[in-house]
């Protein structure tokens, strides 16, 4: 059960990071776009 916690905390961070440099790639591109 430790074990799938750990697992769960790692997964959310992966997610969180992901979303972020998502969102950073979107914000990036637009600016492109505007130009």
């Amino acid at each position: 059960m430790i074990k799938t916690q750990i697992n769960t905390v790692f997964f959310r961070h992966g997610l969180t990071r992901i979303n972020t440099v998502y969102k950073n790639y979107i914000s990036l591109t637009k600016k492109e776009v505007q130009r």
